[in-house]
């Protein structure tokens, strides 16, 4: 019988133990993304300069498993294409992948039985809370805590009364122009406020609307009945 602790995966929803029966024998590796940094050498510079803007590499991740012949039909079926991988040792996060058909995959017989083989993902370097809360945020001061190891960039959403709306985020000012009454949704990620429909204009730069790991104080201008915030933490 397997344990609590047997490793399996979950691909976009379905569960490797529970849905294809598979077997993978080995614990899975834990990944760290790769910092993209820019070595720079210098005529008359001893050394080189390093320069990074904060981005990160995506990565492959392999893993070998074992499933019923009468399973291998269905994991043809689910594993492809792009969407979410949720490995067993840290259940409550996902990363956006993308399984790898850079060559055919080669079921091995083995025990007569089980088939194994080996499949690969292409990742995306961070993290995301597969279940995230949506916090209030009430006008004037809110300290916001980013449980995430690198900035995030969260999404918004005011009900306005109309006119200006105005987000600070440590000393980073950001204010939606002339609004007019009901739900806008601000997306800091995709650089985008929308009113039904229709882009708002703003004043800042979505990129000042982060937040950083630990404590952000957040503080909220404007004529508003409410505002709320995914603060889309992240993890390498």
């Amino acid at each position: 019988m397997l344990g609590h602790y047997t490793p399996f995966i979950i691909w976009n929803g379905y569960n490797s133990l529970i849905d294809l029966h598979a077997v993978i024998e080995d614990e899975l590796a834990e990944m760290m993304a790769n910092e993209r940094v820019e070595v720079i050498k210098l005529r008359g510079r001893n050394g080189s300069l390093h320069q990074s803007l904060g981005d990160y590499d995506s990565f492959d991740y392999s893993i070998e498993m074992s499933i019923p012949y009468e399973k291998i039909h269905s994991f043809k079926k689910i594993f492809r294409g792009s969407g979410k991988l949720i490995t067993y040792n840290d259940v409550d996060k996902y990363r956006l992948a993308r399984v790898v058909m850079s060559k055919p995959i080669e079921f091995e017989n083995e025990w007569g039985v089980f088939y194994k083989f080996e499949v690969n993902f292409d990742c995306q370097p961070f993290r995301y809370k597969v279940v995230e809360n949506t916090s209030l945020l009430n006008k004037g001061e809110n300290t916001i805590i980013n449980p995430g190891d690198i900035p995030s960039y969260p999404y918004f959403e005011f009900m306005s009364s109309g006119g200006d709306i105005t987000i600070e985020i440590e000393n980073n000012i950001f204010t939606l122009l002339n609004t007019q009454a009901g739900l806008i949704t601000l997306d800091s990620e995709k650089g985008l406020a929308i009113f039904d429909g229709s882009i708002v204009k703003t004043r800042g730069t979505y990129n000042g609307l982060k937040l950083n790991p630990g404590k952000n104080l957040i503080t909220i201008d404007g004529n508003i009945k409410s505002a709320t915030i995914v603060k889309r933490s992240a993890w390498l």
